[in-house]
Parts: C-alpha cells; sequence; structure tokens
C-alpha cells in the first residue's frame, strides 16, 4: 500500500474530521504515529500532522485495506508533497507558480460534465466556443489551457472505465489535484453514469465496430486501480439500473433478430425469445435465440453506459446456468447511452472471466 494512492481531497478532510473528533493525541496514538516536526497541514484554522491524516485518509478511501502503517516517508519529497498536489496547504511548500488551483480546477470540472451532460441530451455544443467561454472565467488560462484540460478530464475518465465528452480526446499528464476532483464529483454525483438517456432505440444495425473482442485481462488489471479510487461501485450500480437493464435487452433481442436476417435465417429470428420479459429473470439467462445452425444459444446480457472495461455482477444462477447449458453466451453490451456496442463470451464463465467475490452470506459460527 501506497501513500500516492490517495486521491480523494474528501478522504484526506474525512481523517482531519476524525483527528478532530479524537484529539490530536489520541488520533497519532491510535493509528501509531508520532507528533510531526515539521511540514504541518493546515486546514480550516488548524494544525495537524501531516502523515498520519494521510496514513488515515487511505482508510477512507479504501475501507477493505483500512490505514497505511507508519512504513512510509512524510517528508517535503513525500507524503507532505503530495498533499500539496492534491490541493492542500502544508507548511514549507508550495504548489508550482503555474499550477491550477483548487478554485480553477473544480470550475473546469463542473463545466466539463455540463458540456457532458448537454451532449448526451442532444445539445452538441460548438467545442472552442464553450473553451473560450470557460477561459473568461478563469483570467490565468486561455482556450488552449481549457483544452487541454478537459483532454485531461477525459483521460481519467477513460483510466476509470468511463465514458467521456465524445470529441474531447483523452490526454496524459493529468494532474494529481485534477483526478482528485474528478474522482470526488463522480462519488458526489454516484447516479450521473446512469442517467444517461434510457430510451427506446431504434433497432440496432449490423455494422462494423459494433461488436468488438473482448478485453484482455491485462486491460482490467491495468485499470483496477483507478477503478477501485473513485468510492463507487459501478457494477452494483448498473446491476440495480433496471430500466437500463431492461433496454439492454431489448437491444440485444432486436440484434440477435436482425443478425439471424441477415444470415439468411429468417425463420429463426421469429423464434428469438425475450424470456426474462416473458417468464421473469430467475432462468440464470435473458433470450433463447440461435446460431445460424439452428442450435439453441441462452443468452445473458449485462449492459453498462461504461467503457469496454467496466467490470461486470454474476449470480450464482448466471454463474450456474453457463456452466449447465450448452450454447451459453454472455453479451457485455457497454457505452449504451452513447454510441452501442458489445463483446461476447461464449461458455463456462468461470473459465472464460476473472471472478472477485464480492459478498457473502454469515452467520455466526
Amino acid at each position: 500500500m501506497d501513500y500516492r494512492a490517495v486521491t480523494s481531497r474528501k478522504a484526506v478532510i474525512d481523517a482531519i474530521q476524525e483527528c478532530d473528533r479524537l484529539g490530536r493525541e489520541a488520533f497519532q496514538e491510535r493509528y501509531g504515529f508520532g507528533a510531526s516536526k515539521t511540514y504541518y497541514l493546515r486546514f480550516g484554522g488548524n494544525e495537524y500532522d501531516s502523515k498520519p491524516i494521510i496514513a488515515v485518509a487511505h482508510k477512507y478511501q479504501f475501507p477493505d485495506e483500512g490505514a497505511l502503517r507508519n512504513e512510509f516517508s512524510g517528508g517535503r519529497n513525500h507524503a507532505a508533497r503530495h498533499l500539496v498536489r492534491l490541493g492542500f496547504e502544508v507548511d514549507g511548500l508550495k504548489p508550482g507558480p503555474n499550477d491550477w488551483t483548487l478554485d480553477e480546477v473544480e470550475l473546469v470540472v463542473g463545466e466539463y460534465f455540463d458540456l457532458f451532460e448537454r451532449d448526451r441530451a442532444g445539445e452538441h455544443a460548438n467545442k472552442a466556443a464553450h473553451y473560450a467561454a470557460v477561459a473568461r472565467r478563469l483570467p490565468r488560462r486561455n482556450e488552449g489551457a481549457v483544452s487541454r484540460k478537459y483532454g485531461n478530464i477525459s483521460a481519467t475518465l477513460r483510466k476509470l472505465e468511463l465514458p467521456w465528452v465524445p470529441g474531447v480526446t483523452p490526454q496524459d499528464n493529468r494532474q494529481a489535484l485534477l483526478v482528485a476532483v474528478v474522482i470526488d464529483w463522480i462519488a458526489d454525483h454516484p447516479d450521473f453514469f446512469s442517467d444517461a438517456p434510457v430510451q427506446k432505440r431504434s433497432p440496432p444495425t449490423i455494422a462494423a465496430g459494433v461488436e468488438v473482442d473482448p478485453p484482455s485481462g491485462a486491460q482490467f488489471d491495468a485499470a483496477s486501480d483507478a477503478r477501485r479510487a473513485s468510492r463507487v461501485d459501478f457494477a452494483k450500480r448498473d446491476e440495480r439500473n433496471r430500466k437500463l437493464g431492461r433496454a439492454g435487452e431489448e437491444w440485444a433481442v432486436e440484434y440477435l433478430k436482425q443478425e439471424l436476417r441477415d444470415a439468411g435465417r429468417a425463420d429463426l429470428a421469429d423464434g428469438v425469445r425475450w424470456v426474462a420479459d416473458l417468464e421473469g429473470d430467475g432462468l440464470g439467462y435473458d433470450i433463447a435465440s440461435f446460431d445460424v445452425a439452428g442450435k439453441e444459444l441462452f443468452v445473458e446480457v449485462k449492459t453498462t453506459n461504461g467503457a469496454v472495461g467496466a467490470p461486470f455482477l454474476l449470480t450464482r444462477n448466471e454463474l450456474s446456468a453457463s456452466e449447465a447449458m450448452p450454447g451459453y453466451v454472455l453479451l457485455r453490451l457497454f457505452d449504451f447511452g452513447g454510441t452501442p456496442r458489445f463483446y461476447r463470451l461464449e461458455g463456462n464463465l468461470r473459465e472464460r472471466c476473472h471472478l472477485d467475490p464480492q459478498l457473502y452470506r454469515a452467520r455466526p459460527a
């Protein structure tokens, strides 16, 4: 565990508030830290020890892992400097003269998500005019600087496996403060990516790029730290969003029918059944379909407004069905709020997926 994993200002503030409740000495004793000698954190007119604050902030951002132990440096180039990068004031340390300030970053992040919401509602703003309007509110920045910052926000969302504003190309070199503000904005608006319009769509067309290859395990691993840093479980959110799930299933039914028609099997297309709608969702799959040879397929649909690498939840029933039923297919539909695309996983999902336990039914031994 590393203090640099702390990427949430709210987690740091939660640690400060715990210190206020316990008192400074009791707080240090509880977590095994001594008093700082230099580089005091200043917040709300009070003084705090930088090292234990960032250690306990880790607990608030990653509850399953807890606070960091006293095994890292709190010096000017380590934990104390990291707090400055997150927009906090630390004695003896200053941000760079050209660094974006907290006020600037919060403004541009808020404007980015406002543009995002307007874009998905069909209001496609002129990006150059938008950047110029935002720059007029930031005396130290011009349109080019705002455009680059928007690209940095898109890059942050890409690493979180979330969609970003179409046309705002991701650009790396993301400021730590920017990542923190984006992550906290998402935590404050946990339903934002669920609120993309869920509407009846025109029948999907069979076109290049609609079906993609499944992402590799390496792609998931590279993004796992970023996803967990968001403090929002997007897979659980998607699973609870029944409107999104139904819309995705309906889209998939039409796609599977059209796929069979295009292959010259209109007779089979007429037999595709949305069983989750007709009989309920307890069977472990959502759609009864066929391949072009007439073999039965049992299709489970998982839908997200997120990106291709967004993880999904499986029930025990779905996993068991994939193990027991020849012809089982999981169709993972992603970017549903934008341009829907999907990949397929065929067969036993225990063999096709890396499974992380999420919940246990427990009772005293």
